[in-house]
Protein backbone atom coordinates (compact mmCIF):
# COMPACT_ATOMS: atom_id res chain seq x y z
CA UNK A 1 0.00 0.00 0.00
CA UNK A 2 1.43 3.44 -0.94
CA UNK A 3 1.68 5.38 2.27
CA UNK A 4 -0.08 8.80 2.82
CA UNK A 5 2.17 10.09 5.27
CA UNK A 6 6.22 9.52 5.67
CA UNK A 7 7.79 10.49 9.27
CA UNK A 8 11.32 11.42 8.79
CA UNK A 9 13.35 10.38 11.69
CA UNK A 10 17.27 11.43 11.79
CA UNK A 11 18.85 9.12 14.30
CA UNK A 12 22.42 9.99 15.87
CA UNK A 13 23.81 8.54 19.16
CA UNK A 14 20.06 8.59 20.65
CA UNK A 15 20.15 4.70 22.11
CA UNK A 16 18.54 5.85 25.61
CA UNK A 17 15.27 7.46 23.76
CA UNK A 18 14.96 6.12 20.24
CA UNK A 19 12.57 2.99 20.97
CA UNK A 20 10.42 5.31 22.88
CA UNK A 21 10.00 7.50 19.78
CA UNK A 22 9.48 4.84 17.41
CA UNK A 23 7.03 3.03 19.78
CA UNK A 24 5.15 6.30 19.51
CA UNK A 25 4.65 6.07 15.83
CA UNK A 26 4.09 2.46 15.23
CA UNK A 27 1.18 2.86 17.62
CA UNK A 28 -0.64 5.54 15.28
CA UNK A 29 -4.55 5.36 15.17
CA UNK A 30 -3.63 5.80 11.46
CA UNK A 31 -2.19 2.86 9.26
CA UNK A 32 -1.07 4.67 5.97
CA UNK A 33 2.45 5.53 6.99
CA UNK A 34 5.86 4.61 6.25
CA UNK A 35 9.07 5.66 8.61
CA UNK A 36 12.10 6.88 6.75
CA UNK A 37 14.51 6.22 8.83
CA UNK A 38 17.92 7.65 8.62
CA UNK A 39 20.94 6.58 10.58
CA UNK A 40 22.89 9.59 10.46
CA UNK A 41 26.46 8.00 11.82
CA UNK A 42 25.33 6.64 15.60
CA UNK A 43 28.27 5.74 17.31
CA UNK A 44 25.90 4.02 19.82
CA UNK A 45 23.64 1.40 19.65
CA UNK A 46 20.95 3.34 17.62
CA UNK A 47 21.90 1.52 14.67
CA UNK A 48 21.25 -2.01 16.10
CA UNK A 49 18.06 -0.44 17.55
CA UNK A 50 17.00 0.75 14.26
CA UNK A 51 17.67 -2.54 12.25
CA UNK A 52 15.96 -4.34 15.03
CA UNK A 53 12.90 -2.30 14.04
CA UNK A 54 13.02 -2.53 10.30
CA UNK A 55 13.50 -6.04 10.43
CA UNK A 56 9.78 -6.46 12.79
CA UNK A 57 8.12 -4.19 10.69
CA UNK A 58 7.87 -3.44 6.96
CA UNK A 59 6.65 0.56 7.08
CA UNK A 60 9.98 1.29 8.62
CA UNK A 61 12.73 1.88 5.82
CA UNK A 62 16.15 2.41 6.98
CA UNK A 63 19.11 4.32 5.78
CA UNK A 64 22.46 5.03 6.66
CA UNK A 65 24.83 7.10 5.96
CA UNK A 66 28.54 9.01 7.46
CA UNK A 67 27.99 11.53 9.96
CA UNK A 68 26.72 14.59 8.14
CA UNK A 69 24.40 16.69 10.22
CA UNK A 70 20.22 16.44 11.03
CA UNK A 71 19.95 18.96 7.66
CA UNK A 72 21.48 16.14 5.70
CA UNK A 73 19.50 13.27 7.04
CA UNK A 74 16.46 15.20 7.08
CA UNK A 75 16.64 16.33 3.20
CA UNK A 76 17.49 12.35 2.82
CA UNK A 77 14.59 11.25 4.69
CA UNK A 78 12.46 13.96 2.19
CA UNK A 79 14.19 12.28 -0.91
CA UNK A 80 13.35 8.90 -0.03
CA UNK A 81 9.89 9.61 1.30
CA UNK A 82 6.86 7.89 -0.64
CA UNK A 83 4.34 9.52 0.64
CA UNK A 84 2.21 12.60 -0.39
CA UNK A 85 2.97 14.16 2.92
CA UNK A 86 5.57 14.37 5.17
CA UNK A 87 6.63 14.71 8.75
CA UNK A 88 9.67 15.12 10.84
CA UNK A 89 10.20 13.60 14.13
CA UNK A 90 12.94 13.97 16.18
CA UNK A 91 14.40 10.54 17.48
CA UNK A 92 14.34 11.71 21.19
CA UNK A 93 11.12 13.33 21.41
CA UNK A 94 7.69 11.46 20.99
CA UNK A 95 4.19 11.85 19.51
CA UNK A 96 0.60 11.49 20.18
CA UNK A 97 -1.42 8.50 19.59
CA UNK A 98 -3.65 10.18 17.13
CA UNK A 99 -0.95 12.13 15.39
CA UNK A 100 -1.22 11.50 12.29
CA UNK A 101 -4.84 10.83 12.06
CA UNK A 102 -5.51 14.35 13.26
CA UNK A 103 -3.02 16.11 10.77
CA UNK A 104 -3.83 13.52 7.56
CA UNK A 105 -7.91 14.08 8.07
CA UNK A 106 -7.51 17.66 8.05
CA UNK A 107 -5.59 18.46 5.48
CA UNK A 108 -7.99 16.28 3.28
CA UNK A 109 -10.80 18.02 4.98
CA UNK A 110 -9.52 21.09 4.33
CA UNK A 111 -7.17 20.61 0.79
CA UNK A 112 -4.23 22.30 2.71
CA UNK A 113 -0.53 21.96 1.67
CA UNK A 114 0.48 22.41 5.14
CA UNK A 115 -1.05 21.48 8.80
CA UNK A 116 0.05 22.87 11.84
CA UNK A 117 -0.63 21.41 15.63
CA UNK A 118 0.63 22.71 18.63
CA UNK A 119 3.77 21.28 20.42
CA UNK A 120 4.36 20.60 24.14
CA UNK A 121 7.71 21.41 25.30
CA UNK A 122 8.05 18.78 27.91
CA UNK A 123 10.91 17.47 30.63
CA UNK A 124 12.59 14.01 30.54
CA UNK A 125 9.70 13.37 33.58
CA UNK A 126 6.90 14.26 31.54
CA UNK A 127 6.16 17.50 33.04
CA UNK A 128 4.91 20.49 30.46
CA UNK A 129 6.61 23.48 30.17
CA UNK A 130 4.81 25.44 27.24
CA UNK A 131 2.02 24.22 25.06
CA UNK A 132 2.64 26.56 21.80
CA UNK A 133 -0.91 27.92 20.03
CA UNK A 134 -0.48 27.91 16.38
CA UNK A 135 -2.10 30.49 14.29
CA UNK A 136 -4.94 29.52 12.91
CA UNK A 137 -5.47 31.53 9.97
CA UNK A 138 -5.84 29.63 6.55
CA UNK A 139 -3.58 32.50 4.52
CA UNK A 140 -0.28 31.21 3.60
CA UNK A 141 1.39 34.81 2.81
CA UNK A 142 0.05 35.76 6.85
CA UNK A 143 2.14 32.48 7.95
CA UNK A 144 5.02 33.31 5.66
CA UNK A 145 5.44 36.70 7.12
CA UNK A 146 4.98 35.49 10.89
CA UNK A 147 7.55 33.15 10.67
CA UNK A 148 9.85 35.25 9.02
CA UNK A 149 9.50 37.69 11.67
CA UNK A 150 10.39 34.92 14.15
CA UNK A 151 6.85 35.55 16.00
CA UNK A 152 5.82 31.74 14.95
CA UNK A 153 8.12 28.66 15.68
CA UNK A 154 10.02 27.92 12.47
CA UNK A 155 10.48 24.15 13.64
CA UNK A 156 9.40 21.58 11.20
CA UNK A 157 8.04 18.88 14.03
CA UNK A 158 5.08 20.14 14.63
CA UNK A 159 3.83 20.28 11.07
CA UNK A 160 2.32 17.83 8.11
CA UNK A 161 3.51 19.20 4.60
CA UNK A 162 3.29 18.09 1.22
CA UNK A 163 6.27 16.59 0.25
CA UNK A 164 6.02 18.08 -3.38
CA UNK A 165 6.34 21.76 -1.87
CA UNK A 166 10.18 20.41 -0.80
CA UNK A 167 10.50 18.74 -4.30
CA UNK A 168 8.68 21.55 -7.11
CA UNK A 169 10.31 24.26 -5.20
CA UNK A 170 13.80 22.77 -4.36
CA UNK A 171 13.91 23.44 -0.50
CA UNK A 172 16.30 21.82 1.24
CA UNK A 173 17.65 22.12 4.59
CA UNK A 174 21.06 23.59 4.47
CA UNK A 175 23.83 21.25 5.38
CA UNK A 176 26.47 22.00 8.05
CA UNK A 177 23.77 24.81 9.68
CA UNK A 178 22.91 24.22 13.02
CA UNK A 179 19.12 25.00 13.59
CA UNK A 180 19.10 23.96 9.83
CA UNK A 181 14.45 24.56 9.90
CA UNK A 182 15.31 28.28 10.66
CA UNK A 183 15.70 29.69 7.36
CA UNK A 184 13.86 26.84 5.74
CA UNK A 185 10.17 26.75 7.00
CA UNK A 186 8.96 30.24 5.63
CA UNK A 187 10.09 29.25 2.44
CA UNK A 188 7.30 26.22 2.18
CA UNK A 189 4.62 28.74 3.57
CA UNK A 190 5.41 31.11 0.46
CA UNK A 191 4.63 28.65 -2.12
CA UNK A 192 2.07 26.91 -0.41
CA UNK A 193 -1.79 27.79 -1.04
CA UNK A 194 -3.79 27.06 1.91
CA UNK A 195 -3.16 26.22 5.84
CA UNK A 196 -4.64 24.66 8.25
CA UNK A 197 -4.65 24.04 12.24
CA UNK A 198 -5.06 21.21 14.41
CA UNK A 199 -6.06 22.77 18.34
CA UNK A 200 -4.35 19.20 19.96
CA UNK A 201 -1.04 19.09 21.37
CA UNK A 202 0.39 16.12 18.82
CA UNK A 203 4.39 17.06 19.46
CA UNK A 204 6.21 16.25 22.86
CA UNK A 205 9.65 18.27 22.39
CA UNK A 206 11.73 16.89 25.47
CA UNK A 207 14.27 19.48 26.56
CA UNK A 208 17.40 17.47 27.81
CA UNK A 209 20.28 18.49 29.97
CA UNK A 210 22.84 19.45 26.75
CA UNK A 211 20.20 19.10 23.92
CA UNK A 212 21.48 21.15 21.01
CA UNK A 213 18.49 23.36 20.83
CA UNK A 214 19.40 24.77 24.41
CA UNK A 215 22.98 25.18 23.89
CA UNK A 216 24.74 28.04 22.39
CA UNK A 217 28.51 28.32 20.87
CA UNK A 218 30.69 30.20 18.30
CA UNK A 219 28.74 28.37 15.69
CA UNK A 220 25.43 28.77 16.87
CA UNK A 221 26.28 32.70 16.74
CA UNK A 222 28.32 32.21 13.14
CA UNK A 223 24.81 29.71 11.44
CA UNK A 224 22.58 32.55 12.47
CA UNK A 225 24.44 34.68 10.38
CA UNK A 226 24.67 32.03 7.73
CA UNK A 227 20.87 31.62 8.05
CA UNK A 228 20.02 35.46 8.20
CA UNK A 229 22.07 35.87 4.78
CA UNK A 230 20.02 33.12 3.31
CA UNK A 231 16.88 33.88 4.08
CA UNK A 232 17.65 37.58 2.45
CA UNK A 233 19.01 36.28 -1.30
CA UNK A 234 15.61 34.37 -0.56
CA UNK A 235 13.17 37.58 -0.14
CA UNK A 236 16.06 39.85 -2.84
CA UNK A 237 15.21 36.43 -5.36
CA UNK A 238 11.51 36.89 -5.27
CA UNK A 239 11.27 40.74 -4.83
CA UNK A 240 9.94 40.22 -1.90
CA UNK A 241 12.45 42.26 0.66
CA UNK A 242 10.94 45.84 0.51
CA UNK A 243 7.28 44.09 1.29
CA UNK A 244 9.19 42.53 4.13
CA UNK A 245 11.93 44.38 5.36
CA UNK A 246 10.63 44.73 9.13
CA UNK A 247 9.96 40.99 9.29
CA UNK A 248 13.41 40.29 8.22
CA UNK A 249 14.41 42.90 10.76
CA UNK A 250 12.87 41.37 13.45
CA UNK A 251 14.22 37.94 13.05
CA UNK A 252 17.55 38.93 12.44
CA UNK A 253 17.31 40.69 16.15
CA UNK A 254 14.99 37.93 17.88
CA UNK A 255 17.78 35.85 17.39
CA UNK A 256 20.74 37.58 17.68
CA UNK A 257 19.56 39.27 21.05
CA UNK A 258 18.33 36.01 21.90
CA UNK A 259 21.54 34.31 21.38
CA UNK A 260 23.75 37.23 23.68
CA UNK A 261 20.62 36.48 26.23
CA UNK A 262 21.25 32.21 26.24
CA UNK A 263 25.19 33.14 26.39
CA UNK A 264 24.17 35.17 30.01
CA UNK A 265 21.90 32.32 31.16
CA UNK A 266 24.74 29.08 30.48
CA UNK A 267 27.66 31.85 31.32
CA UNK A 268 31.16 30.96 30.28
CA UNK A 269 31.48 33.77 27.51
CA UNK A 270 32.89 37.22 27.85
CA UNK A 271 29.43 38.57 26.92
CA UNK A 272 30.45 41.87 26.44
CA UNK A 273 33.01 40.82 23.42
CA UNK A 274 30.34 39.01 21.93
CA UNK A 275 27.70 42.01 21.98
CA UNK A 276 30.35 43.62 20.54
CA UNK A 277 31.46 41.46 17.63
CA UNK A 278 27.55 40.27 16.79
CA UNK A 279 26.37 43.95 16.60
CA UNK A 280 29.60 44.87 14.12
CA UNK A 281 28.63 41.56 11.90
CA UNK A 282 24.93 43.23 12.13
CA UNK A 283 25.79 46.58 10.17
CA UNK A 284 29.02 45.23 8.11
CA UNK A 285 26.25 42.55 6.66
CA UNK A 286 23.97 45.72 5.94
CA UNK A 287 21.12 43.02 8.42
CA UNK A 288 20.35 46.12 10.18
CA UNK A 289 20.56 49.67 8.89
CA UNK A 290 18.68 52.78 9.16
CA UNK A 291 16.23 51.88 7.11
CA UNK A 292 15.40 48.49 8.27
CA UNK A 293 14.98 49.99 11.91
CA UNK A 294 12.82 52.76 10.62
CA UNK A 295 10.65 49.66 8.70
CA UNK A 296 10.85 47.96 11.83
CA UNK A 297 10.04 50.62 14.58
CA UNK A 298 6.53 50.88 13.69
CA UNK A 299 6.22 46.98 12.92
CA UNK A 300 7.07 45.92 16.51
CA UNK A 301 8.34 49.27 18.89
CA UNK A 302 9.13 46.44 21.46
CA UNK A 303 12.31 45.18 19.57
CA UNK A 304 13.08 48.30 18.32
CA UNK A 305 13.61 49.47 21.98
CA UNK A 306 15.42 46.15 22.97
CA UNK A 307 18.23 46.77 19.87
CA UNK A 308 18.75 50.30 21.27
CA UNK A 309 18.60 48.93 24.76
CA UNK A 310 21.60 46.35 23.88
CA UNK A 311 23.31 48.32 21.70
CA UNK A 312 22.63 52.13 22.53
CA UNK A 313 24.03 54.71 19.96
CA UNK A 314 26.40 56.56 21.89
CA UNK A 315 30.02 55.03 21.73
CA UNK A 316 30.63 52.19 24.09
CA UNK A 317 34.38 53.00 25.90
CA UNK A 318 34.40 49.48 27.09
CA UNK A 319 36.40 48.29 23.91
CA UNK A 320 37.33 50.69 20.74
CA UNK A 321 35.70 50.11 17.38
CA UNK A 322 39.25 49.17 16.06
CA UNK A 323 39.85 46.79 19.11
CA UNK A 324 36.90 45.25 18.13
CA UNK A 325 38.12 44.44 14.79
CA UNK A 326 41.38 43.21 15.59
CA UNK A 327 40.01 41.00 18.51
CA UNK A 328 38.06 39.41 15.55
CA UNK A 329 40.94 39.27 13.14
CA UNK A 330 43.17 37.62 16.23
CA UNK A 331 40.04 34.92 16.90
CA UNK A 332 40.18 33.72 13.25
CA UNK A 333 43.65 34.07 12.94
CA UNK A 334 44.03 31.29 16.15
CA UNK A 335 41.31 29.39 14.83
CA UNK A 336 43.20 28.88 11.35
CA UNK A 337 46.06 28.46 12.78
CA UNK A 338 44.24 25.89 15.24
CA UNK A 339 42.93 24.24 12.08
CA UNK A 340 40.25 21.63 13.33
CA UNK A 341 41.83 18.99 15.31
CA UNK A 342 39.95 17.26 18.29
CA UNK A 343 38.89 19.34 21.38
CA UNK A 344 41.68 17.71 23.76
CA UNK A 345 44.39 19.03 21.30
CA UNK A 346 42.74 22.07 20.14
CA UNK A 347 43.00 23.31 24.36
CA UNK A 348 46.55 22.19 24.43
CA UNK A 349 47.43 23.86 21.79
CA UNK A 350 45.53 27.39 23.24
CA UNK A 351 46.73 27.32 26.21
CA UNK A 352 50.47 27.00 24.52
CA UNK A 353 49.66 30.17 22.22
CA UNK A 354 48.65 31.99 25.53
CA UNK A 355 52.02 31.64 26.87
CA UNK A 356 53.42 32.83 23.52
CA UNK A 357 51.56 36.20 24.05
CA UNK A 358 52.48 39.32 26.09
CA UNK A 359 49.66 39.63 29.25
CA UNK A 360 47.65 42.92 27.95
CA UNK A 361 48.08 41.72 23.66
CA UNK A 362 45.29 41.16 21.71
CA UNK A 363 45.91 37.81 20.59
CA UNK A 364 46.36 36.78 24.33
CA UNK A 365 42.59 38.44 24.68
CA UNK A 366 41.44 36.32 21.51
CA UNK A 367 43.08 33.30 23.07
CA UNK A 368 41.09 33.49 26.34
CA UNK A 369 38.49 34.35 24.33
CA UNK A 370 38.33 31.53 22.48
CA UNK A 371 39.07 29.02 25.61
CA UNK A 372 35.88 30.20 27.13
CA UNK A 373 33.68 29.64 23.35
CA UNK A 374 35.23 25.60 23.69
CA UNK A 375 35.24 25.14 27.53
CA UNK A 376 32.05 26.25 27.96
Amino acid sequence: MQPRISVVVPVYNSQEYLEKCLDSILNQSFNAFEIVLVNDGSTDDSLNIAQRYAEQDVRIKLTTQSNAGLAVARNQGVFNARGEFVTFVDSDDYIHPRALELLHDTATQTNSDIVICPYQLTTESGQVLVTSTPLNEPDPKIHFGTILAAKAPSMVCDKLIKRELFITNDIWFPAGLLHEDVPTTFRLFHFATRIATVDIPLYNWVRRGASLSQSISDKHVFDFFQGFLLARRFLEEHNLLEDYLAHFTRRVLHFSLGAIDRMEDHGGFNHNVWSHLINRWLKLSNLVSEQSLLALESFDREMHLNYFHRFPPSKDQSMSGLEIAELEQEVRHLQAMVGSPGFKRYLELAQKFEHWFPEQSMRRKAVRFLKQLRTS
